[in-house]
């Protein structure tokens, strides 16, 4: 599939899948001797496909049963020297199996692309030497039963260490809500604009009387857009704009 000048926007509200108490499983175990157990962990994440860059926000991730959670932002087969790795501009330490970054703004790995995030994020990456060749995984750590935490990150596909740098110094794109109620992103340079409504809300012109996940392109003076109802249990979805519209999809 061909995904150049394809536009999205998606969203998920998870809980762990673990927690029996919704699933309605029985407290039987997997197989043998692997016992089912209560787990309280969920959050709200939404994911928007703009361009050259998929911005991922979290919010709300909690848990309550004394378990650090973490957020991975990237887990894979190098192939490449650990060394070429950089985080803000400089090279890994191959040397140490796991490093602790207070405040990252940008990470590279080459054949991959590189991550920006647009407030300094406290970032964990480990080495893990295997026959198959050496893993990395990185991750945000929200710390042992969090309340409310929440991340935001830009992937950038394909782009090179430079593009990566250039990109953090001039974003084109903006935050515009990362809550439990509402996540939206704006893209200042793509004219494409990501809206996820929990619930019935207000956002730059936007009203949405149901919930809704929307996407908004301006382009030449007009204004296309899509919406969705991602729970499929809705029967209508409802909204209006302050804005003109060329196309509705």
């Amino acid at each position: 599939m061909d995904l150049n000048s394809q536009f999205l926007t998606t969203a998920m509200d998870f809980r762990s899948f673990h927690n029996e108490t919704d699933s309605g499983l029985k407290d039987d175990g997997y197989g043998q001797e692997l016992p089912l157990h209560h787990c309280t962990l969920c959050g709200k994440k939404a994911w928007f496909f703009m361009d050259r860059a998929v911005i991922a926000l979290g919010c709300e991730i909690c848990a309550q049963d004394g378990y650090p959670v973490h957020t991975t932002v990237d887990n894979r087969l190098l192939t490449c020297p650990p060394d070429h790795v950089r985080v803000d501009g400089r090279s890994l330490n191959a040397q140490e199996t796991e490093q602790l970054f207070p405040a990252v703004h940008t990470l590279h790995i080459p054949g991959v692309g590189g991550y920006f995030f647009p407030s300094p994020t406290e970032l964990t990456i480990r080495l893990c030497e295997k026959p198959e060749g050496v893993f990395l995984t990185c991750w945000i750590d929200h710390g042992v039963s969090p309340q409310s935490a929440g991340y935001a990150y830009v992937v950038l596909p394909c782009a090179s260490a430079e593009e990566t740098v250039a990109y953090a110094a001039h974003p084109g794109m903006e935050i515009l809500a990362n809550t439990p109620d509402l996540q939206a992103v704006q893209g200042s340079e793509s004219g494409l604009t990501g809206y996820v409504f929990r619930k019935p809300g207000r956002l730059d012109g936007i009203s949405a009387q149901t919930p809704l996940i929307l996407m908004t392109h301006e382009e030449k003076g007009t204004l296309s857009l899509s919406a969705c109802d991602p729970t499929q249990l809705q029967a209508q979805i409802a909204f209006s704009m302050e804005k003109p519209l060329s196309a509705l999809q």
